[in-house]
Protein backbone atom coordinates (compact mmCIF):
# COMPACT_ATOMS: atom_id res chain seq x y z
CA UNK A 1 0.00 0.00 0.00
CA UNK A 2 1.17 3.28 -0.95
CA UNK A 3 -0.27 5.25 1.71
CA UNK A 4 1.34 8.52 3.47
CA UNK A 5 0.87 9.42 6.70
CA UNK A 6 1.86 12.77 8.87
CA UNK A 7 2.49 11.89 12.40
CA UNK A 8 -0.11 14.23 14.55
CA UNK A 9 2.05 16.52 16.35
CA UNK A 10 0.63 19.79 17.46
CA UNK A 11 -2.75 20.87 18.60
CA UNK A 12 -3.40 22.87 15.15
CA UNK A 13 -2.48 21.03 12.10
CA UNK A 14 -2.78 21.93 7.95
CA UNK A 15 -3.15 19.02 6.20
CA UNK A 16 -3.19 18.60 1.94
CA UNK A 17 -7.05 18.47 0.68
CA UNK A 18 -6.15 14.66 -0.77
CA UNK A 19 -6.11 13.67 2.96
CA UNK A 20 -9.94 15.41 2.99
CA UNK A 21 -12.85 12.83 2.71
CA UNK A 22 -16.17 14.26 1.98
CA UNK A 23 -19.43 12.03 2.15
CA UNK A 24 -22.63 13.90 1.73
CA UNK A 25 -22.29 16.33 4.74
CA UNK A 26 -19.72 14.79 6.66
CA UNK A 27 -16.08 15.52 6.32
CA UNK A 28 -13.62 13.70 7.45
CA UNK A 29 -10.00 11.46 7.37
CA UNK A 30 -8.26 8.40 7.89
CA UNK A 31 -6.71 8.45 11.76
CA UNK A 32 -4.09 5.65 12.02
CA UNK A 33 -3.27 3.80 15.52
CA UNK A 34 -1.98 1.40 16.15
CA UNK A 35 -1.74 -0.57 13.30
CA UNK A 36 -5.61 0.59 12.36
CA UNK A 37 -7.10 3.11 9.93
CA UNK A 38 -10.72 4.50 11.31
CA UNK A 39 -12.27 7.21 9.72
CA UNK A 40 -12.48 9.95 11.98
CA UNK A 41 -15.30 12.88 11.41
CA UNK A 42 -13.67 16.33 11.92
CA UNK A 43 -14.23 19.70 11.94
CA UNK A 44 -12.49 22.23 9.33
CA UNK A 45 -10.93 25.44 10.82
CA UNK A 46 -10.22 27.39 8.24
CA UNK A 47 -8.94 26.55 4.65
CA UNK A 48 -7.29 27.37 1.44
CA UNK A 49 -7.83 25.83 -2.40
CA UNK A 50 -5.19 23.07 -1.36
CA UNK A 51 -4.71 23.03 2.48
CA UNK A 52 -7.53 23.09 5.50
CA UNK A 53 -6.59 23.30 8.94
CA UNK A 54 -8.25 21.23 12.23
CA UNK A 55 -7.85 21.02 15.56
CA UNK A 56 -7.29 18.23 16.70
CA UNK A 57 -9.00 16.55 19.61
CA UNK A 58 -9.32 12.73 20.38
CA UNK A 59 -6.39 11.66 18.85
CA UNK A 60 -3.40 10.39 21.24
CA UNK A 61 -0.29 10.58 20.91
CA UNK A 62 1.52 8.43 18.13
CA UNK A 63 -1.30 8.78 16.11
CA UNK A 64 -0.63 9.98 12.41
CA UNK A 65 -3.07 11.21 9.65
CA UNK A 66 -3.26 9.61 6.12
CA UNK A 67 -2.71 12.21 3.57
CA UNK A 68 -2.04 10.39 0.11
CA UNK A 69 -2.96 7.49 -1.11
CA UNK A 70 -6.25 6.82 -0.04
CA UNK A 71 -7.66 4.98 -2.97
CA UNK A 72 -7.38 1.68 -1.43
CA UNK A 73 -8.64 2.80 2.17
CA UNK A 74 -11.90 3.89 1.05
CA UNK A 75 -12.70 0.89 -0.82
CA UNK A 76 -11.94 -1.52 2.20
CA UNK A 77 -14.01 1.13 4.42
CA UNK A 78 -16.92 0.72 2.38
CA UNK A 79 -16.83 -3.30 1.55
CA UNK A 80 -16.11 -3.72 5.30
CA UNK A 81 -19.60 -1.72 5.95
CA UNK A 82 -21.48 -3.24 2.81
CA UNK A 83 -23.56 -5.99 3.90
CA UNK A 84 -24.54 -7.49 0.50
CA UNK A 85 -24.25 -10.44 -0.81
CA UNK A 86 -21.24 -10.92 -3.84
CA UNK A 87 -22.01 -14.92 -4.40
CA UNK A 88 -23.02 -16.48 -7.41
CA UNK A 89 -26.67 -17.12 -7.67
CA UNK A 90 -29.12 -17.19 -10.53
Amino acid sequence: MNIKLKKIDAKLINLPKTSLVISKSQKAIYRYRKGFFKLVTINIISETPDMFQLEIGEFLEGDQIAIGGLGLLKIADVFSKDSSNYGHSH
